[in-house]
């Protein structure tokens, strides 16, 4: 779980005591919110409050769009207001522009006007940030109705949870100077502030914060006036709270019925000065501005690999998940910093970024993986070891094995003979560690995130197991073979050792996987699952791997893994299991964990973390999506879902939904990377009975064995590859590396699910209203 402990923020350990010492009676449900906000017009949403992330690659600040739909940085926050009494919004329901671009999109209605809002954020040609606002107003009403827009500004919202954080908004400014911890680049509040217009910007001690081209009937420095005497817009202080309005701009005018009236604001990410660059951005054209914007996110989908399937929210939820990784990236200097998101997340941790840029490299985009990679030797200590945050040993491993899974995608020998050394030195600092620990383990740590656990940490061993396989790897490369045989003999004694201490813990646990080592063997899952994948440390039929997955699904709570005493579900950390799931060749399961995942997003594909609880308030209170490790997960799972490598052999279509089967329905996928060179495939199905699976396999050099897996839900009768009768059993068919098509005969089985995503959003609406009607009344309604 990426998280940092110095902001002022209630931390997973405060959340963790509150749940042991509680005295709330263990029978208390988690508070509910009325699920009256399922009817709300538009895709479903699963959290009950939304936020959204808008932004440019690289930049060094993003914008968050709020649940009240204002737009706040590190500067302040600009608002809207509708109708004549100036109503705050609350828009819950929001789209990206085609599904999955961050131009975001929602639409608010008051005594039939409608509000349709549009932002995004663009880079100006001279390098200026600046968010775009757009409000079409339309009147559908058949008569004139009035239609009134009001913009402010305020410094921050009320804090709820006694931090003097804004509620649901990330802390700022923080910046410390050292790159990679959490920055957010803004100002502190000013009591001293000078208030002022000028003719198109409302400006704050000289610096406009918010532009108007369209020009407004009224302009307000406060909300109010005193005693409603004439409105006084003089430039002065104002005796104001942060949390108080000020800066407004108001279009009132009567539409008539059918009419719309189209309303922009600009507002810098960082406020400037007023004069030239003032000029500059008034002459900033919004549809040039929003055309390039889309044209330039289109580029980049297009460069790498590309998933369609029947379902668009599988889909679109595919490429917003890339476009939320690189919005997390900063570009300071020399350096391109892997964060998690531009918001309550701007921060770096090894082993997010080390699973961010895997999946660069799985779904087409090492440049951008090989830029991220030089900045990690930056955490690198002198003694060798990897460390980005104080004790978790985790990163150690993570880094041996991104190195070595970098080189494996691009082959790309320069890297290589450049991270050598510091592997070299990592693995040094492993064997003086291990030699010097009672159980010849990583040294244990107590680290208040993830397992939460004082201890020997079972991930970060299994972790750093995976690193040595890639070290091996990376030695056999730059053409040091002692090293790699010295390497493969350490981890053979490495995992010897981790068995034997994995011997007393399994018997206590029903032969799991435990979190940790000592003791009771306790704390959360989390590490504990990644026996099997991303490396082989255990076989995937493993009865260990067997129970460890058994144990964790057996506290699965609305389809996903639950994090703490209090139940709370976690919306990535079930993709570990689902990674297994497809390594081991299952298919069910990781359909169900697909739509289980695709349910707790957001409708603009976002990902969570963590601070919901089970069947409660679907809150996600300060701890903001969209997730980029959430994000990395997904479009990994997908991806193997589609196409995989594992031990020499290229699989392909390994998991497969019911929902994708059927006349005239088709499944594509195009540059998909691999070890060995790039697969595309499209899967046509021209009626019930039949399918065609054109392939397009660009081969460097051949794997050994590439399998096409056949789904669960049908009766297959025959296969043939390129015209020739190919035999299939245990669900697969093998097929030559220059095989161009497979011809499938199917029929779907009679007792096949009907599972889909929006089988599985009506089935958690009906189950949530039934538990709804419990928490209010005691019963489920009849």
């Amino acid at each position: 779980m990426a998280r940092y402990g110095f902001l002022p923020q209630v931390s997973v350990g405060l959340l963790l005591a509150v749940a042991a010492a509680s005295s709330i009676p263990a029978q208390t449900p988690a508070p509910m919110v009325n699920p009256r906000i399922d009817q709300q017009p538009g895709p479903f949403s699963y959290y009950s409050h939304s936020v959204d992330e808008i932004g440019v690659m690289d930049a060094p600040m993003g914008t968050e769009v709020t649940p009240e739909g204002s737009l706040y940085t590190g500067y302040g926050e600009l608002l809207f207001l509708i109708g004549p009494e100036r109503t705050p919004i609350e828009p819950r329901i929001r789209t990206l522009e085609r599904g999955y671009l961050p131009v975001v999109h929602f639409t608010c209605q008051q005594y039939g006007i409608d509000y349709r809002f549009t932002f995004f954020t663009a880079r100006l040609d001279d390098g200026t940030l600046v968010n775009f606002a757009r409000v079409v107003e339309k009147n559908t009403n058949s008569v004139p109705t009035r239609a009134v827009l009001t913009a402010a500004t305020r410094y921050q919202n009320d804090t709820a949870n006694g931090t003097g954080v804004g509620e649901r908004r990330f802390p700022r400014p923080v910046d410390d100077g050292k790159p990679g911890d959490y920055r957010q680049p803004g100002v502190k509040f000013d009591p001293d502030w000078v208030y002022s217009f000028s003719a198109h910007a409302f400006l704050r001690s000289g610096k406009v914060f918010y532009l108007f081209p369209d020009s407004p009937d009224a302009k307000m420095l406060t909300e109010k006036q005193v005693y409603n005497i004439q409105i006084d817009n003089t430039p002065r202080k104002l005796d104001v709270f942060p949390t108080s309005l000020v800066g407004l701009t108001s279009y009132n005018n009567i539409l008539a019925p059918g009419a719309e009236r189209t309303v922009t604001f600009l507002m810098p990410l960082t406020p400037v000065q007023e004069g030239k660059e003032t000029a500059s951005l008034l002459e900033a054209n919004y549809s040039r501005e929003l055309n390039k914007t889309i044209a330039g996110w289109e580029k980049i989908l297009n460069a790498g690999m590309q998933i369609e399937t029947p379902e668009p929210k599988v889909d679109n939820t595919f490429k917003a998940s890339l476009i939320y990784d690189l919005l997390a990236r900063d570009h300071i200097g020399d350096d391109y910093i892997q964060t998690v998101n531009k918001l309550h997340y701007h921060a770096f941790w090894l082993r997010d970024a080390s699973d961010i840029v895997d999946m660069y490299d799985l779904t087409g985009y090492s440049h951008y993986a090989s830029q991220d990679l030089d900045f990690f030797a930056r955490f690198q200590q002198p003694d060798g070891l990897f460390l980005s945050q104080p004790g978790q040993y985790d990163a150690l491993g993570e880094v041996l094995w991104i190195y070595g899974q970098h080189y494996e995608m691009t082959h790309d020998l320069a890297f290589a003979e450049r991270v050598f050394p510091a592997v070299e030195r990592a693995v040094s600092w492993l064997e003086k560690a291990r030699a010097a620990d009672p159980l010849h383990l990583i040294p244990a740590s107590f680290v208040k995130d993830n397992e939460y656990v004082n201890g020997h940490i079972t991930g970060y061993n299994l972790l750093a197991l995976g690193g040595l396989k890639n070290a091996a790897l990376l030695a056999d490369a730059v053409g040091q073979p002692q090293k790699a045989s010295a390497y493969r003999a350490e981890y053979a004694a490495y995992r010897a050792d981790l068995v034997k201490a994995l011997a007393r813990c399994t018997k206590m646990d029903g032969g799991s996987l435990p979190p940790s080592l000592d003791g009771d063997c306790g704390g959360q899952d989390w590490g504990n699952l990644l026996g099997t994948y991303p490396e082989h440390i255990f076989a995937p039929d493993d009865p260990l791997i067997t129970a460890t997955l058994k144990m964790v699904q057996s506290k699965y709570r609305e389809g996903l893994t639950t994090y703490g005493t209090l139940r709370y579900v976690h919306d990535y950390l079930i993709m570990k299991n689902t990674l297994t799931e497809i390594e081991r060749g299952e298919q069910q399961q990781p359909v169900k964990d697909l739509y289980a995942i695709l349910t707790h997003t957001s409708s603009t594909q976002e990902g969570f973390e963590f601070a919901i609880r089970a069947w409660g308030d679907r809150d996600f209170a300060d701890n903001l999506p969209p997730h980029g490790w959430f994000a990395a997960e997904y479009r990994i799972a997908l991806r193997n879902m589609m196409v995989r490598s594992d031990a020499g052999q290229v699989h392909l279509l390994s998991v497969m939904s019911p929902a994708w089967m059927g006349p005239r329905k088709t499944i594509r996928v195009e540059r998909a990377p691999t070890p060995y060179g790039t697969i595309g495939f499209t899967l046509t199905q021209p009626d019930d009975h039949s399918a065609q699976l054109a392939l397009d396999m660009q081969w460097q050099h051949k794997p050994d064995a590439i399998w096409l897996h056949l789904p669960w839900f049908a009766e297959v009768s025959g296969v043939w590859v390129d015209g020739k009768a190919a035999a299939h059993e245990s669900g697969k068919v093998r097929i030559p590396a220059g095989a161009r098509e497979v011809r499938i005969a199917w029929t779907r089985r009679a007792d096949a699910p009907n599972w889909s995503y929006e089988q599985a959003v009506e089935q958690y609406k009906q189950e949530y209203r039934r538990r709804w009607e419990i928490y209010m009344h005691g019963q489920a309604a009849h």
